[in-house]
């Protein structure tokens, strides 16, 4: 089979794919206008691709592994190059989400520096000896909800109650939802239209009335209105925007003008600024589970629970994959905790042959 990413980078005699062995070095620099590139300028050029390429999830999971993997490797900032054998070491006693940052990142230097690895093995990939997905009940939830400081507390319930994921949350506008709709006749549900997600495509979600409330009252305590296209959740961002171009300028200047002339750079630095916010809520979410249930959660155990919660209470799982936005039956099941009680109880009304 052909591969597709040969495609997008026509082979000519100068511009002809290389196909290393483990030991050989693919050096992560170009020439251009007569200057050299070192690391930094590739692991921006990486994030754009990043940006470009892929959701605003692995963006930020798979730009932070590949930052640590040039952390653990010390690679020179004027000549940084890689060899086969440093990532497979890297690559060991890893999880998926390693194995994929790293996958991405070949395929990233076969089309920019049209260098390739010959079959480059693969470590085995570290997997959970725990089967089970750990969740919190509604009780839990509610609980944590409860403990969290007052500028997250209905983030948290938002999140919830709705199965996002927690980039989504920060993408939602006010008029995502059916408010002119739902005005008409209030002892009817709702819906929000989640357009920023990790599958790309728009997905419904129904909104039960005692939350639409909920979510009108926030609005409009806050804004006034329930009209224009203001976020539902937002933290300052022309704020931060403004300190990170005057820490860029200072660096380097050179780099800071290139990154100021494309045209998606505040793309760019709104989704740092998403991670930072993210990173925020999960040393509080963190550290408030870790003192009432003795583990460490992140926000994304509230999308999992949610998940479970329905299908405990009869939901279809078919309807839980559509609520979840998920395009596989099979990624919807590893969300999903089966506790040996739910088993029994199964087992107990199906009964034996005899």
């Amino acid at each position: 089979m052909e591969d597709p990413i040969d495609k997008k980078a026509q082979e000519t005699p100068d511009n002809r794919l290389k196909r290393l062995e483990m030991d050989e070095y693919i050096n992560l620099w170009w020439i251009k206008d007569k200057v050299k590139s070192n690391k930094d300028d590739i692991l921006n050029d990486f994030d754009t691709y990043l940006h470009v390429n892929y959701s605003y999830n692995t963006y930020v999971n798979y730009s932070y592994i590949i930052k640590k993997f040039f952390r653990t490797l010390e690679l020179s900032k004027l000549n940084p190059k890689i060899n086969g054998y440093q990532i497979y070491n890297f690559l060991q006693g890893k999880r998926m989400p390693s194995h994929a940052a790293i996958k991405i990142f070949l395929n990233y230097c076969k089309i920019k520096l049209r260098k390739t690895f010959n079959d480059l093995p693969m470590p085995k990939i570290k997997t959970s000896k725990n089967k089970i997905v750990e969740v919190l009940t509604q009780k839990q939830v509610i609980t944590v909800i409860n403990e969290m400081p007052k500028r997250y507390k209905f983030l948290t319930e938002f999140i919830y109650t709705l199965g996002l994921r927690f980039s989504e949350s920060l993408e939602i506008n006010v008029n995502n939802f059916n408010w002119s709709e739902w005005s008409q006749d209030k002892s009817k549900n709702g819906y929000v239209i989640i357009k920023e997600t990790k599958s790309t495509s728009e997905r419904k979600i129904p909104i039960k009335k005692e939350f639409m409330f909920k979510i009108f009252d926030f609005v409009k305590d806050r804004d006034g209105s329930v009209r224009g296209d203001s976020l539902i959740f937002f933290f300052n961002f022309v704020k931060y925007k403004k300190k990170r171009i005057r820490k860029e300028k200072k660096k380097d200047i050179k780099i800071f003008e290139t990154f100021m002339k494309r045209d998606y750079f505040e793309e760019i630095l709104k989704k740092d600024f998403h991670f930072k916010i993210y990173k925020n809520f999960n040393v509080t979410f963190s550290s408030i589970t870790k003192e009432l249930f003795k583990k460490r959660s992140t926000s994304h155990i509230l999308r999992k629970s949610r998940a479970t919660f329905l299908l405990k209470n009869n939901m279809p799982i078919i309807q839980v994959k559509d609520f979840l936005g998920h395009k596989k039956l099979e990624t919807t099941m590893r969300y999903l905790a089966s506790e040996y009680e739910d088993l029994n109880k199964s087992i107990m009304v199906i009964g034996d042959i005899s």
